[in-house]
């Protein structure tokens, strides 16, 4: 991604602008959206102090507002994940499983196997991934998420034709 010029010539990049965004209207489920699209495409070498990856803080600030409940649970849960902050991306992504679309629920169990796994909870990340990819067969995260869990589970030839 391209930074962008600000006034006065210094440097910001698309994923701080859309940090702004967010902070600027956090009940708005596009801008939270876009701060977690822009937190997954932020290099995962980027600096400690780099104000991105502290995506804790960003979405403690966005989920102190009253409006708290599936999307918004789930973009919340993804800024978390992005962050690495594990139990409050399962608080989050739970929530968000129980007030979201069901067209939207591969999505939540997508991320809650994945923050599963990282918390050392190898069998319900893999169960998860599986209702994830029967949610969308053709998604490749999905899949390629589903194989993983699989191989940590000691399944590796059933990985290998994921």
């Amino acid at each position: 991604m391209v930074a962008h010029l600000e006034e006065g010539g210094s440097e910001v990049p698309p994923a701080m602008l859309s940090l702004r965004d967010g902070l600027k209207s956090p009940t708005d489920i596009g801008a939270l959206t876009t701060l977690a699209d822009a937190l997954a495409w932020t290099p995962a070498l980027a600096a400690p102090t780099d104000p991105m990856r502290d995506a804790g803080v960003v979405a403690e600030m966005v989920s102190a507002h009253p409006v708290h409940h599936g999307e918004h649970a789930l973009q919340l849960g993804r800024i978390y994940f992005y962050g690495g902050s594990w139990e409050r991306a399962e608080r989050e992504l739970r929530l968000a499983a129980t007030s979201i679309p069901v067209e939207q629920l591969g999505e939540v169990n997508y991320y809650l196997s994945r923050v599963l796994a990282h918390r050392g909870q190898p069998k319900a990340a893999l169960s998860l991934a599986r209702d994830a990819l029967q949610s969308d067969r053709a998604s490749i995260l999905y899949q390629w998420n589903f194989a993983l869990r699989l191989a940590e589970q000691g399944e590796v030839a059933a990985a290998r034709f994921q």
